[in-house]
């Protein structure tokens, strides 16, 4: 195992803020179950039936208290309607009462309150099943959602007008049943009409252009909070959300084909001035470069780096900088004459090569230049090292030199598209020194068929260094490990992969020098490694003060699961790397379909790439979501059937 790539994720559970973002607060709470908003207006995790909250009891009875006070004069701000225009005197009531469940064994846990118009959920732990709120508001018959929880129960919805005073609620006994599973990243096609050609860039451009019908209404009404009351309790079964800063209604109904219905009942209401679909919108998904030969570049794609770019294409001053160890690469190519600063001939011959030429531009190629291919990382410079002969071979000792200057000149990453079966003594030392210094060391994991598998590769099994395996294309698309790559030992295993090509059909499309028409393809690992090296450059560009061992760390924890002979290698994942998304922060919700509990939401807990939950047998709505912030989220959507024991498996896509 490389150091800085442990192998598996952490397996701390999810702890943000997962109800934001889901825009559902609806009329009843039955539509979506979120826990409490604190006094700040924070909202705090989902609620699963499965959660322990004795830690916080104390903490969330007195976050209640105090927001009580905080909440009084908003709330007698006329949040609590008046019933026919009335008087609007504020006044104080109380909310009290005991809970009792039908189950001996299970006894109440926690109360909500909701109040609709404010969007706010006061949260409580019970104490032997009573519980009491004093709430201040204008006069009227205005009301408050209750809901109580029982570990490992359904919970009990009451609404309660303020007319009422103390009332009892039974607690469900039905069980829940155990479900739970894995999640990962979608592995994607690297092939779009054919094993040789990837998905062109009109095919990229149109695969998330919006074509769903908008599955929610815009309402303007009369300025009055009657109004927009009345409207709300009009569709007690619909999700309604009061959007306060451009006073509009949005009416989301639980099943899409109820929107028509809805729209033609509120055509007649003379309050409504006026109604809209609320048409969808989308993120510009991906960066699509003008480079003409980049709808031949399959490898890009399928390690999601259009998507990457939308995020960053290397900018950063000055530009983060690589120390290539090959062959001389051609610093007079069309697509590498503003990229490679300095050629430095270490074997005596200065003339450029074709191996070197083409790992230059797979990491960083001029790229959105209408000219050629597209590189990794957009803004670079690169230092071509030639520690390889015109025959592909060198030394320790030229490797070592390489290393030596790259590290005195400050490169960020150096990359090693090279290797040998025996230790590297002299490389050995020099490594130590530029990893010291900060110098983030990639290498190609190195090319042997079976038997030999598993043959050890210098320097790719040097503990400072980030070793990198190839996978190919099949005839069909579909990504696999290539038969040629080395895997490492059982107990040094190579763990990272990259699109290396195959030798039998599509090749990585990178530069070349003029003899062999400036641009050609190649396979191996000596092409998946300085894919990696370029994504790492761009993680770096976003994030410099990362060190070598977090960045090695990132690009294994956000890559996509390949299953391969038992140990838990990793796809690089260019988007997922670059923006940081961890798995272990997707929200995961089941909405039920049917039965007594229908629009009931429940949250599951996840734990590295395992999620779970505990909630009743049934049809649900299943929805992944993993935020990335300022680009498009992973999502998956699909209907699943919960039955005791259930396991299910998620695969997030773009």
């Amino acid at each position: 195992m490389r150091r800085g790539m442990r192998g598996a994720e952490g397996t701390a559970s999810m702890e943000t803020d997962l109800c934001k973002g889901w825009a559902l607060h609806p009329a009843s709470l039955r539509s979506s179950v979120c826990t409490a908003v604190h006094a700040s207006g924070t909202m705090a995790d989902p609620m699963s039936t499965k959660i322990a909250w004795e830690e916080n009891t104390l903490k969330l009875i007195s976050t209640v208290l105090m927001g009580l006070f905080v909440l009084a004069p908003l709330i007698t701000g006329g949040c609590m309607l008046p019933a026919g225009g009335g008087g609007t005197a504020a006044h104080t009531f109380t909310v009290s009462g005991h809970v009792d469940s039908s189950d001996p064994a299970a006894s109440p846990d926690w109360l909500i309150l909701y109040i609709p118009c404010l969007e706010v959920y006061l949260k409580t732990d019970l104490t032997d099943g009573a519980f009491e709120f004093r709430v201040t508001a204008s006069a009227g018959t205005g009301y408050v959602d209750a809901e109580f929880y029982a570990e490992g129960h359904h919970p009990a919805v009451k609404t309660i007008r303020r007319s009422d005073a103390v009332y009892d609620v039974q607690l469900s006994a039905a069980a829940t049943v155990d479900v739970s599973g894995s999640l990962d990243y979608a592995l994607p096609q690297a092939a779009g009409t054919g094993a040789l050609s990837a998905a062109a860039p009109e095919q990229l451009r149109q695969s998330r252009e919006p074509t769903d019908e908008p599955d929610s209404l815009l309402v303007r009404t009369d300025n009055t909070r009657r109004d927009k009351d009345t409207i709300a309790n009009q569709f007690p079964e619909a999700g309604v959300v009061y959007r306060k800063h451009s006073d509009l209604l949005e009416i989301r109904p639980l099943q899409t084909d109820q929107v028509r219905e809805i729209y033609d009942t509120l055509r007649k209401n003379p309050a409504v001035k006026w109604i809209r679909p609320n048409e969808r919108i989308y993120a510009t998904d991906m960066v699509v470069p003008n480079d003409p030969k980049f709808d031949q570049q399959w490898h890009l794609p399928a390690v999601y780096l259009p998507y990457a770019w939308k995020l960053t294409t290397g900018t950063r001053t000055p530009p983060l900088s690589f120390g290539i160890m090959d062959t001389l690469a051609d610093k007079h190519h069309p697509d590498l004459s503003g990229q490679i600063r300095e050629q430095i001939p270490l074997l005596g011959s200065t003339a450029p090569e074709h191996h070197g030429t083409h790992v230059a531009g797979i990491i960083g190629a001029a790229t959105d230049n209408r000219e050629g291919v597209a590189g990794a990382i957009w803004h670079n410079r690169m230092y071509s090292y030639g520690v390889l002969s015109d025959t592909l071979g060198g030394s320790d000792g030229s490797l070592a030199e390489g290393i030596g200057q790259a590290a005195d000149l400050g490169v960020d990453i150096i990359n090693m598209s090279l290797g040998g079966t025996s230790p590297l003594e002299a490389t050995k030392e020099e490594l130590e020194k530029a990893d010291a210094k900060g110098i983030l060391l990639i290498a190609a994991a190195g090319n042997k068929p079976a038997p030999d598998r598993h043959t050890t590769f210098y320097p790719a099994a040097y503990s400072e260094v980030l070793a990198v395996g190839a996978v190919e294309a099949g005839s069909d698309g579909s990504l696999k490990v290539a038969d040629y790559s080395l895997l490492g030992s059982d107990s040094d295993p190579v763990l990272l992969f990259a699109p290396g090509g195959s030798r039998s059909g599509p090749g990585i499309l990178s530069t070349t020098i003029q003899e062999l028409g400036y641009y050609t393809t190649d396979a191996g690992t000596s092409m998946a490694a300085p894919l990696a090296a370029g994504i790492a450059g761009l993680v770096l560009s976003r994030e410099p003060t990362l060190s070598p061992d977090a960045v090695m760390q990132r690009l294994y924890d956000t890559g996509t699961s390949l299953a391969f002979d038992g140990h838990d290698r990793r796809l690089i994942n260019a988007y997922a790397a670059v923006a940081g998304s961890y798995l272990h922060d997707t929200r995961i919700r089941f909405t039920a379909q049917e039965g007594e509990y229908q629009g009931l939401s429940y949250w599951a807990t996840i734990k590295g790439r395992q999620f779970s939950a505990a909630i009743p047998a049934g049809t649900y709505s299943l929805t992944a979501v993993l935020p990335v912030e300022g680009g498009p989220d992973w999502t998956m959507e699909r209907t699943a059937i919960v039955q005791d024991g259930k396991t299910l498996d998620i695969k997030l896509d773009i």
